[in-house]
């Protein structure tokens, strides 16, 4: 069996044992409790599971890919190496517009805040409110 299969499995091995911390007793699923500086088991597993699982899964991930992925990066930085100045610059302005066009579709698809909030979550969290907020006040109230 080659060694990039082996890398491969290993790495599908580890990151699904990460996934599967979310079936254990604490889950994945952190929680917040005062006093603030506190961690929840949840929290403690993820941790861990990145540490311990996730990135030696993406180091196998990265030598399972490596004999593909080198000659074409080869490639491409020869092909990098003698590109014009101009065309850095036109590059440069073609991603500033796909990632600004990309921002405005999400938050035209979500509905969210650039820091991630809808309105009824930015008012309850403005209140102090936790749980369900829609039901609890006035304000809550009318922007559902």
């Amino acid at each position: 069996m080659p060694p990039t299969v082996v890398y491969a499995a290993l790495a599908m091995l580890l990151a699904g044992a990460f996934f599967a911390l979310d079936e254990t007793t604490s889950g994945l699923t952190i929680t917040f409790h005062p006093p603030w500086d506190r961690f929840s088991p949840g929290e403690l597993n993820g941790w861990i599971g990145a540490i311990f699982l996730l990135a030696p899964a993406g180091i196998f991930a990265g030598l399972a890919v490596a004999p593909w992925l080198w000659p074409a990066l080869e490639r491409l930085h020869a092909r990098l190496a003698t590109t014009r100045p101009a065309r850095w610059a036109l590059a440069l302005v073609g991603l500033f517009v796909v990632a600004v066009a990309g921002v405005h579709l999400e938050v035209a698809a979500v509905g969210v805040d650039a820091d991630g909030l809808d309105a009824v979550d930015a008012v309850a969290l403005t209140h102090g409110h936790d749980g369900d907020h829609r039901l609890c006040c006035v304000h809550c109230a009318r922007l559902v």
